[in-house]
């Protein structure tokens, strides 16, 4: 099967010529009218465009800035992948594994009163580092101050599919490809 990948009118390379990785450049000069306006047109109600992995995930960072900080689960089940798995760092086999989990979990914590709010979002190739400012635990203890989290999360198109929770922002932003 060729490949194709899409170069700006220009490139250096014919159209005809495979590249070392066997994929053929094709300008997109050459694309139909008809298949521009089918990449191009709106995504259907309720859905989110099909973009490119950098534009997806900073699109992406902004909707799980604003879904984390409305407390809505259903919200945020929309960003979330079916197989998306949430866990510490590192675990083969991390306590929520399914978007029902996920969701069952961000529930327990909404009734319980626990409250995010997003001071940092950044995102970098395929992961987005979260930095929340968490209010309240799931123990319901009076007094629990606010504390700062990171979250790590994984995004293949335009789902979050892995989410890993951090104490400490440097881990976090190393495990998402940032300068500490």
């Amino acid at each position: 099967m060729t490949r194709i990948r899409f170069q700006r009118s220009g490139a250096h390379q014919p159209p005809s010529q495979p590249d070392s990785s066997g994929s053929r450049a094709v300008s997109a000069t050459v694309l139909s009218a008809a298949t521009r306006a089918i990449m191009v047109a709106p995504p259907p109600i309720g859905r989110f465009a099909p973009l490119s992995q950098h534009d997806s995930v900073e699109a992406l960072a902004g909707r799980v800035k604003d879904a984390f900080e409305s407390a809505d689960v259903a919200r945020i089940g929309e960003l979330l992948g079916d197989g998306v798995r949430w866990g510490a760092p590192d675990d083969p086999a991390p306590p929520c594994q399914n978007r029902d989990q996920v969701l069952e979990w961000y529930e327990r914590g909404r009734e319980a009163g626990v409250r995010a709010e997003v001071f940092e979002t950044v995102a970098r190739g395929d992961k987005i580092l979260v930095g929340l400012k968490v209010r309240g635990d799931l123990t319901r203890r009076a007094s629990v101050p606010e504390h700062d989290r990171w979250q790590v999360l994984t995004v293949d198109r335009d789902r979050v599919v892995d989410i890993r929770g951090f104490e400490d922002r440097g881990e976090a932003a190393r495990r998402a490809g940032l300068d500490a």
